[in-house]
This record gives C-alpha cells, structure tokens and sequence, in this order.
C-alpha cells in the first residue's frame, strides 16, 4: 500500500494550503509562494489523503438513517442542531460552511496539480506517464468533490429543465484572480462526467492502492451520477465495466469479528481494504456522527433479518431502550466509509434493471448479491412476479446495505422526488416540536453561506 510521502517542500506547500479561512473565493493562498515543479511534487499533494479523499460528512445529519436523542440534540453545536431540524440555512457566526469552504480548498489543490502537471517537461515517457496519471487521480478527485457539492447545494434534479438551473460555481483553474458566477448543473454534470472518462482512459483496471482512483472506480462514481440523473441505461453500463474488472463480493460469514457478536460500540468489524472496495473514501467526522446518543433509526433497524449478518455487524448491542449504535464502516474505523464498493454496484444494476422493466433480471442480481449478507444456507432467494414490488424490495435492500455511507441517502431523498407516490422521510419529534422535510424540491438544498454571496456579488 503506497502511503503518504512528503517532502520538506511539499509538506510545507500542502500545510499553506491547507490553511482554513473565510471564504474559497478569497482564502486561497497564492500558488507563486512555493511552486511544485515535479512530478512527485504533486503526487504528494494527492497524497495527503486524510483530506483529498474527505468527502462531506454533515449530510448525513439530513437522512433518515439516524435517530438523535433530545439529551444529545441539546448538547450539540448550533449547526448540527440546525441540521437535524433539517433548517436549509446553515452558517457558522462568520456566515461560512465547511460543506461549501472545504471542497472548494480541495478542488483549488487539484486544479493546480492539473495546471502545473502541463507546465512540467517530462524527461522521458515514464515521467510522461507518471503526469498522465496524476491528471488522472485529480480529475476523479474533482468530480467526486464537486458531485458533493451539486448534492449539497443545487436544486434536486426531478425534470430535464432542472439540468439548466444554476448550482454552484465551476472552477478549473487555481487563478485567484478568476472569480466565477453559477454554472448551471448541466455544466457542471458534464464536466464530472468529462473528467470520469478522461480520468478512465488513463488510469490502471485496479489498483492494489485502494487509496488512489482506477479504471472500475471512475466506472463506479459514473453509475452513482447516471443514476442520479436517471440515466439507467448509462447506469448499466458503468456498472458492468466496472464488473467486468472485479466482481468479488465479501461474504460477510468470513468476517473474524462474528464470532463475538453481539458487539460493543466502539467495534468496527468491517475489514479496511477489504475485497469488495474498488476505491477508499471517506467522510469528514462531526461529533454527531460517533455520539454514543446518535442512533439508527428503529424504522430501518426492524428490517434487518434475525439471519441477515449485517444486523450484528452494522450495529452495536442494544441499549436498554433497544436502540443501537452505527459500526459497519467499510472504513474499518469510526470514520464514515463513501468508498465505491462491489455492493453497492450490484444494487445498482438491480435498480437500473427493474426502471428499465427487466424486473426478474434485477431480482436475479439481487440473488446474486444477498447470500454475501446472510447466515450460510439461510437465504432463499425471493421470487415476486409484481414489478413494483421488486423495486421495493430493491430499494430497501439498498437502503439496508448502504446506511450511513455519507450522502447516499440524501441523495436518494434527492432523486425520489421525481417518484410518483413517494412522501418525504417521517418527521422527526424534538422536545415535543414535529420538523418535516416533506417534499418541496426547496428543502433539498442548502443555502450558499452568506460570507460568500458578499464576497462574489456574482452569486
């Protein structure tokens, strides 16, 4: 495993540009102070993965996987409090948002590795193709970070014209000079979209580094965004490259800690790097997150099989009110796991099959994938000939397999939108007060901070 490797110069250009401030428009540190002037200059950069490979974390609060108690609701910070009311309209008392402030300061990084990469001459075609792929590696990392901001920030896309409302900002230069407006989420789609496969044509099938991007991992982000477009076709597609490179599912019977359930919190018996991760990834910690007073929601709790595994390995004991606590990170740590698995690419193809009306065929990959999460010889495989009743059922089971992995449920709540009888998530109950998200597209994003609206008068 090829971890993080400094240099003097560079562990001091990285620490300047990891500087947290007012605002991405205005914060960024100059790129003439220390100018990375080769390649392994900008693999370090990449390198510092405890940040390059943070995705959002505070979108959780907004799902309905989790419960929080009214003694820890008090105790927390005046955003996440904010947040689990689901109040769109969050800032620090500066007016910023580390939701917005931070993958922006990321995506300035990437940008200048991209820049400088094409101002360094090779001396040979090895270091050719070592700048091929540091193109590569920034341009997965860009699309990952902005599709978290379009989640966070835009308008939930329900039609084509909500393609052509206007999002975020789109910026692929590190001129801090340059100050944009908003681009549309059809501009910025298709610029992840570009990215993915400019980044896919370069980068190795697999990699043994599951720190860095690779062929089945763009394939991979790419289903996630096809299907929050509702590109099921596109989804297909994506998925099956991906398949195609490694389809090894982890039977979770051969995970070591089963053997002492029930588990404790503060277990996390999810094997880090494990067969099915095609990519590592994972989520920026709030304190809401590993609180022993965040709970899984008991709505989704009780769907959990007594002989499916992830009922033990995905939760703690019970508490004496019958409420568990969130382990099952594929972080293998509390660290919230956003990484592209195996799993979840069989879910997806499930889903894309049955929108597509190959509904048996998306039964049959959820056969496929379901004896990986039970007790050996105890699945039976289900058969339904209702195709509405095979999305349910699909929908849950990927509802059931990707809790808690960062914005995943959010970005269903998102998509499901545009589903005729869906309702919204149920309302939760604090201090005695009902808050509902409900269903108005409105609800499903957040306010652009104020500190950046006065800062560019372009947003």
């Amino acid at each position: 495993m090829n971890h993080i490797k400094y240099t003097g110069m560079i562990g001091f250009l990285c620490s300047l540009l990891l500087v947290s401030c007012d605002g991405f428009l205005d914060e960024r540190p100059s790129k003439d102070i220390v100018v990375p002037n080769t390649a392994e200059d900008l693999h370090a950069i990449l390198n510092v993965v405890d940040q390059m490979n943070a995705g959002d974390g505070f979108g959780l609060i907004f799902s309905d996987d989790l419960h929080i108690s009214d003694a820890s609701w008090v105790g927390m910070g005046e955003l996440e409090r904010k947040g689990y009311q689901w109040n769109m309209a969050l800032s620090n008392a500066q007016g910023n948002l580390d939701s917005w402030s931070s993958p922006y300061s990321r995506i300035f990084r990437i940008n200048l590795v991209l820049e400088e990469s094409l101002s360094i001459i090779s001396g040979s075609a090895e270091e050719e193709k070592q700048l091929e792929e540091i193109r590569a590696r920034a341009k997965f990392l860009r699309a990952y970070h902005y599709f978290d901001l379009l989640e966070m920030f835009s308008h939930p896309i329900l039609n084509e014209d909500d393609l052509d409302r206007h999002a975020i900002p789109l910026k692929l230069t590190p001129s801090i000079d340059e100050i944009k407006g908003l681009a549309t989420s059809r501009e910025v789609f298709m610029q992840i979209i570009t990215d993915l496969i400019e980044a896919a044509e370069v980068l190795p099938e697999s990699n043994l580094d599951l720190l860095r991007p690779s062929k089945a991992a763009c394939y991979g982000l790419l289903a996630r965004i096809y299907l929050q477009l509702k590109e099921y076709e596109k989804v297909l597609e994506n998925v099956e490259k991906s398949l195609e490179i490694r389809s090894d599912l982890l039977d979770f019977n051969t995970v070591p800690e089963l053997l002492n359930i029930p588990l404790p919190r503060n277990t996390y018996p999810i094997p880090r790097f494990n067969t099915e991760v095609f990519m590592h990834l994972q989520s920026i910690s709030y304190s809401f997150q590993n609180s022993a007073q965040t709970f899984v929601s008991p709505e989704i709790y009780g769907t959990y099989d007594e002989d499916d595994i992830r009922k033990y390995l995905y939760f703690s004991v019970p508490n004496s009110d019958g409420n568990v606590n969130f382990i099952g990170n594929f972080s293998g740590s509390f660290q919230l796991f956003t990484g592209i698995t195996i799993g979840e690419l069989y879910l997806m193809k499930a889903e894309a099959l049955v929108r597509l009306g190959n509904s048996q065929e998306a039964l049959e990959t959820l056969n496929e994938f379901l004896p990986s999460r039970y007790l050996t010889g105890t699945f039976e495989p289900f058969s339904i000939n209702d195709a509405g009743e095979v999305l349910d059922l699909v929908l849950l089971e990927r509802r059931k397999e990707l809790i808690n992995r960062g914005l995943n449920r959010w970005r269903d709540l998102r998509r499901f939108l545009g589903d005729s009888g869906w309702q919204g998530p149920v309302g939760r109950t604090i201090q005695g007060e009902l808050y509902e998200l409900g269903t108005k597209p409105e609800n499903y994003r957040l306010e652009i901070p104020p500190n950046e609206q006065s800062l560019n008068n372009k947003l």
